[in-house]
């Protein structure tokens, strides 16, 4: 497998590569002049995007999607379910998803602890979280607390996708749920390395933040999609994530084998995954990876039969990181 973190500036846009099979999380381009629409043209040499992921519609995870749906064919489109009301819904990026949706249809996932079918027995795929009807959709919490979380494993690797998923939702339903999942290799950090992570979208910036999500999912590798400080600034939003005070902590619950990687600094970030290896490719650049080395200790211990024990029960699935 291989998994392509794309820099398309302050959004998301993901390419999986599964034995000859494309995945594509989130979309965000412009035009077929922007360089992540030319990797995905080079990478889908058969025209075919297998699946569709779109963790919730936001402009800056579903920008282009008109582009990819004229140029390729997608089989399939799983989605939350998420919808913002007549009002909200006017911007141009979620009409257009919202059309394609409704002539191609979709499966909205369902948040569960059993493994959504996919074609390839290597690859496991969990929804940790989906649209919850007890949130007010047109609430300020609504479109977060409703996003998409997917952890996929391929072999012996995970991949945690928190797409913009904020501290309400995790509190209030993943980390009870699901605490047996969140172990994860790489980590897509949430909202593009955003407090909003680790505390209340109203709190103050001095509030307490709350970890313990991460403590769990401690990973080996955290990629952050967004801008850098510079360009920031230039588009006058010097405010926008990443945070300061987030990237920290992932620097901190970052194992110290790995580090933290921001796409704004790096480009795209690539890995190659093969069995247990984690293979980061640094081909792209004569200079390699500037990144932020993790800090933690690796606390959890490696069993070699997770593969059936997650299969005989997800609930009572060992840890599967290696341990000193």
């Amino acid at each position: 497998m291989k998994i392509n973190f794309m820099n398309v500036g302050e959004g998301d846009m993901t390419i999986l590569e599964i034995e000859e099979k494309i995945i594509l999380i989130d979309v965000n381009i412009s035009s077929r002049d922007d360089e992540a629409y030319k990797v995905l043209k080079q990478v889908v040499n058969n025209g075919i995007i297998e699946y569709l992921i779109i963790t919730h519609p936001h402009s800056d995870h579903i920008k282009g999607i008109d582009i990819i749906n004229e140029d390729f064919e997608i089989r399939n489109i799983w989605e939350s379910g998420f919808r913002f009301d007549k009002e909200n819904g006017k911007d141009e990026d979620y009409q257009n998803f919202i059309n394609i949706i409704e002539r191609k249809g979709s499966s909205q996932l369902k948040a569960s602890k059993e493994k959504i079918k996919f074609p390839d027995e290597n690859v496991e795929i969990y929804c940790l979280n989906s649209k919850n009807n007890d949130v007010q959709e047109d609430s300020p919490d609504g479109i977060h607390y409703n996003c998409l979380v997917i952890k996929l494993i391929y072999k012996n690797v995970s991949i945690l996708f928190t797409g913009d998923s904020n501290w309400k939702v995790w509190n209030e339903k993943i980390l009870n749920t699901y605490e047996n999942l969140l172990d994860s290799d790489i980590l897509h950090a949430s909202h593009h390395g955003s407090r909003t992570f680790f505390m209340l979208e109203n709190e103050e910036h001095d509030a307490k933040h709350n970890i313990e999500h991460l403590e769990n999912i401690e990973p080996q590798y955290t990629i952050i999609s967004a801008w850098t400080d510079e360009e920031k600034k230039k588009a006058g939003k010097p405010e926008f994530p990443p945070h300061k005070d987030a990237i920290e902590l992932y620097e901190e619950y970052t194992t110290e084998d790995g580090g933290v990687y921001i796409t704004g600094n790096e480009g795209n970030i690539i890995f190659n995954i093969e069995e247990n290896s984690i293979n980061l490719d640094e081909e792209k650049s004569k200079f390699g990876y500037i990144f932020s080395k993790g800090k933690r200790q690796k606390i959890k211990a490696y069993k070699e039969n997770i593969i059936e024990a997650r299969h005989e029960s997800p609930t009572k699935m060992m840890d599967h990181r290696f341990g000193e």
